[in-house]
């Protein structure tokens, strides 16, 4: 989907990373966009690293001229690595009503895209227990990424595009069946 705006998009190139750094996702003020800071990755398991970039993700004073990807309502619980497989589960507690959808997408975002340039990393578990569920079976949503889950173009730097037709539904005029657009 495109949109078209007024708005001047600032361009911006990913900053140059040195030895033992990450870039870690932020939000911008406007929440229209992503913004990388280099981060140094402390020595560790995999488990304490990503818990030191989750709490480094959640503190306000990471964030002095963005916003922190890990709004109020999220809570941080524990990290899981499976070497075998490279991947990472992140465990979260959240309360679905105090957080938009926005700002659950770019939560999500920030937090898989910046877990994944570890290394030995190949995919992203992100758990998510709904505090108010009272239901075990259906208080927790599980949802993987790997690095094919994000475009991500920063500057004059080309993305995926694709073009195509695809087909809308919308309910008809009565609410009681989809109408093919």
């Amino acid at each position: 989907l495109t949109a078209c705006s007024t708005e001047t998009v600032e361009e911006h190139e990913l900053p140059a990373l040195e030895k033992n750094q990450i870039h870690v996702f932020f939000v911008n003020k406007d929440k229209t966009d992503l913004f990388p800071i280099a981060y140094t990755v402390k020595a560790g398991n995999h488990a304490d690293v990503v818990r030191d970039i989750i709490q480094y993700m959640m503190n306000e004073d990471s964030a002095v001229e963005y916003q922190t990807p890990i709004p109020t309502g999220i809570s941080y619980l524990h990290t899981e690595y499976d070497s075998v497989q490279g991947s990472v589960r992140i465990s979260f507690d959240i309360l679905y009503d105090s957080i938009s959808a926005e700002s659950l997408m770019f939560f999500k975002t920030c937090v898989a895209w910046t877990v994944l340039q570890l290394d030995e990393v190949e995919s992203v578990s992100i758990s998510l227990t709904d505090l108010a569920n009272k239901d075990k079976e259906t208080a927790t949503t599980v949802e993987s990424f790997d690095r094919d889950s994000f475009t991500m173009n920063f500057g004059d730097k080309s993305g995926y595009q694709q073009t195509g037709t695809i087909v809308l539904y919308f309910a008809n005029e009565s609410g009681e069946s989809l109408k093919e657009y």
